[in-house]
């Protein structure tokens, strides 16, 4: 079983689709990664990615029958989609004038980059990351932006919302391979065409830029150290229904098993100040009356045995850690 300290290694890589549910509910991506699952797919995502194969094709300079013909052929790829519904939504694609004038520099293509770690991961590896980006466009302006096909029948301002972290990541990787700045561009949602391909509701485009990319990743950062520090924590949300544990009332009762199993290390790294505290104000630990000045030492937040916030040092702090 691999250790929590190999998450989003070279070895165990983090993929981009996964960030938004890591930093959601860091404990589903962690047991993930030590008891990995089948991924079955299910009929939306399976028609997803016979939508991209098909577009992916004909940006490769195929006609559309020879672009559905491709879908076609590789339906092992894609055993549950609904291939009716996935050459429907590809017929409107393929009709819209956007799309037939589109100049694709990239299409379906793998990326992988890492980043520096954050400072408080005991490792100290750095975070890598694989994945393949949907498009990369080179519009009028001559910049470079990435797109990606989205099925959903979600609300276009929720997918925008859900897929933050997953282009933040394209954009770095499609950067990283092709030596130049690549912008987000958006989702195309091919659900949403009228009789009007060329004109409908189909493009909708993030509201950041390129600068505001390590801004974002910066979260993913502390994100895989906590999983690598063993912080593991569980929030029900959405993903409940698609997750391997599949309900929270199974999901709780596991992580605390697996606390009691494997208690995490003290964290020694930087600790969070109390808010409001006053950057001239000294603070005494509450077991051991050592003075923390806040402008020297940061302070930890720490629970004694009883389960009462106090204000604690690092030595108080490791005291409590060997179980005492």
């Amino acid at each position: 079983m691999p250790d929590l300290t190999e998450y989003a290694t070279e070895e165990y890589p983090l993929h981009p689709s996964g960030m938004q549910a890591l930093l959601v509910c860091s404990w589903r991506m962690a047991s993930l990664h030590m008891l990995p699952v089948a991924d079955e797919g299910g009929v939306a995502g399976d028609t997803g990615s016979a939508v991209h194969k098909a577009a992916a094709a004909f940006h490769g300079g195929k006609g559309v029958a020879d672009a559905l013909a491709v879908m076609q052929a590789c339906t092992s790829e894609y055993a549950k989609a609904d291939l009716q519904d996935a050459a429907g939504l590809f017929l409107r694609y393929a009709s819209d004038a956007r799309n037939i004038g589109a100049t694709v520099v990239l299409v379906e293509a793998p990326i992988a980059f890492s980043i520096a770690p954050a400072p408080e991961d005991r490792t100290q590896k750095a975070v890598s990351v694989i994945g393949t980006v949907d498009q990369v466009r080179q519009h009028p302006d001559g910049r470079l932006r990435v797109w990606d096909i989205k099925t959903s029948k979600k609300d276009p301002a929720e997918v925008l919302n859900g897929t933050v972290y997953q282009m933040a990541a394209y954009c770095v990787g499609a950067s990283a391979k092709l030596g130049k700045r690549v912008d987000p561009g958006g989702v195309i949602m091919p659900r949403r065409y009228t009789a009007d391909a060329s004109n409908s509701p189909v493009f909708w485009a993030y509201p950041w830029t390129y600068d505001d990319l390590e801004t974002i990743m910066e979260a993913v950062r502390h994100a895989v150290a906590a999983v690598r520090n063993g912080h593991l924590a569980h929030m029900p949300n959405d993903g409940c229904r698609w997750c391997h544990h599949r309900s929270p009332d199974l999901c709780l009762p596991k992580l605390k098993q697996y606390r009691s199993q494997h208690p995490a290390p003290v964290n020694l790294g930087p600790k969070p100040r109390f808010t409001g505290a006053d950057p001239q104000d000294t603070l005494p630990c509450q077991d051991c009356g050592k003075i923390l000045y806040t402008t020297v030492e940061e302070v930890w937040s720490g629970a004694d045995p009883h389960g009462h916030l106090k204000r604690i040092c690092a030595s108080c702090v490791l005291h409590y850690g060997a179980g005492a």
